[in-house]
């Protein structure tokens, strides 16, 4: 072990993550890859294919992309790690279906409930389905992980100053727009670099209040291991969001003041990403 400390030694195995969460967390995988697809890959097609529409098309892209790179957060819990190692993912997920489901009843009133085509019509309800019933099933689950006996892995080698410094330059960014995206989102839709609605500004506010839960699990938990799954999220969350930009270029507003800044950030989001993945693998 890297911290010099066998298992054993902490009287007895390891807790691992209880199967019926692996169970539950694998069931979100799927659903993070579909609705990662209907939002990045069809961005332009969010009346036809997902629950609401959303326009224009970049903030598809960069929901789309969130999904798409929670996905490792999400695997890193179903394959292998420890709960010490998998609780930064899991508590990062947990945060963004709740706040999503708070959200979504927020805003019923733009959901495709009452349109004549049958698949953004299924798709909202299989939205408020999935948000209803996921935050009580993390919950539950969460109990039942709490409660299985056994130490906690050891701690593995910490993280370098800088790669921390990073994360708590980055993470205190996110915690601060999301927050002001989900309680002030007409206010924040002032400064953000393409035209947001309420709804929109929201949801992409609960996914940086995610990312912001992840990011201060990596500082507290100082843990290289533990970070690998948050660690690659971050790294394919910025690359994604800056594919987003280059596909959807014309939805910004180039002479805003903050537009160039957000294409930096999550450059420096991605290279502190890949950074800590290739850490937290050695």
């Amino acid at each position: 072990m890297a911290s010099g400390t066998s298992i054993e030694a902490t009287g007895g195995i390891a807790r691992g993550v209880i199967p019926s969460l692996r169970l539950l967390v694998a069931v979100a995988a799927i659903l993070v890859t579909i609705a990662g697809t209907q939002l990045f890959a069809l961005a332009r097609e969010t009346d036809r294919f997902f629950a609401w529409t959303i326009s224009p098309p970049l903030s598809a892209a960069f929901l789309g992309a969130a999904y798409w790179a929670s996905l490792f957060l999400l695997l890193d819990i179903v394959f292998g790690a420890t709960w010490r190692q998998a609780r930064i993912g899991f508590f990062s997920i947990f945060a963004f279906v709740s706040l999503t489901l708070l959200v979504t009843l927020l805003h019923l009133d733009r959901l495709h409930f009452g349109t004549a085509a049958t698949l953004p019509a299924v798709a909202a309800w299989a939205w408020v389905a999935v948000y209803v019933l996921t935050p009580p099933a993390f919950a539950l689950a969460l109990l039942a992980q709490i409660r299985q006996p056994g130490p906690d892995s050891p701690m593995g080698a910490a993280l370098p100053a800088l790669l921390r410094l990073l994360f708590l330059f980055q993470t205190a960014i996110f915690a601060v727009a999301g927050l002001l995206l989900l309680v002030a989102p007409a206010a924040a839709a002032g400064w953000w670099p393409w035209p947001l609605t309420a709804l929109t500004g929201r949801a992409i506010g609960a996914w940086l209040a995610a990312v912001a839960v992840a990011g201060f699990g990596v500082l507290i938990a100082n843990d290289r291991r533990a970070a690998a799954g948050p660690a690659q999220s971050y790294a394919f969350l910025g690359l994604l969001e800056l594919l987003a930009v280059w596909r959807f270029a014309d939805n910004i507003d180039w002479g805003q003041a903050l537009a160039w800044p957000y294409v930096t950030f999550w450059a420096t989001v991605a290279a502190t990403g890949l950074w800590g993945a290739v850490i937290a693998r050695r």
